[in-house]
């Protein structure tokens, strides 16, 4: 399997796997548990037309952005100043999830156009190569569920206490 597979897989892995993805932390969660804001992240700033800061509506539109502005990053290659993408909408739960899972799959497809020598090539944003940038594309997307994970279990520990 060449490194584009890998990388592809990888994207696959991160969105569907069992555990430890985006799908499977997001399983059954509902709208008052996407819009509840742990206590840790009272004092943040609340951004105009977002979401609060440290909810999982507000991390899924962060990664939904950060999507669109990695597959600009990908496609714009290598230039360094690429343009941000506007901010998302105000949308739903399931019209945020549904937009997340289209800018995972427009990411993806960037990646599914490069070529094995595209990886170690200049891209800009930080990384010395587009390999370098890619893992560090996989692994915020990965850590963002870590959070979204942990969010849903302060929600029920709140839960718990209220009862």
């Amino acid at each position: 399997m060449n490194a584009i597979a890998l990388l592809l897989m990888q994207f696959d892995r991160n969105w569907n796997h069992n555990w430890e993805s985006l799908q499977s932390v997001l399983k059954d969660v509902t709208p008052d548990e996407a819009t509840f804001q742990g206590p840790c992240y009272a004092a943040e700033e609340r951004e105009a037309n977002m979401p609060p800061p440290g909810s999982i509506l507000g991390q899924l539109v962060h990664i939904h952005w950060c999507n669109l502005h990695y597959a600009n990053v990908i496609r714009l290659r290598p230039q360094k100043e690429i343009a941000d993408p506007p901010q998302p909408p105000v949308m739903s739960l399931q019209q945020t999830i549904d937009a997340l899972h289209g800018s995972h799959d427009a990411l993806r497809a960037e990646v599914a156009k490069l070529t094995e020598a595209d990886l170690a090539g200049a891209c800009g944003h930080g990384a010395k190569t587009l390999a370098e940038f890619l893992a560090s594309c996989l692994r915020h997307e990965i850590w963002h569920a870590g959070q979204i994970a942990l969010a849903r279990r302060l929600y029920r520990h709140r839960q718990l206490q209220q009862a």
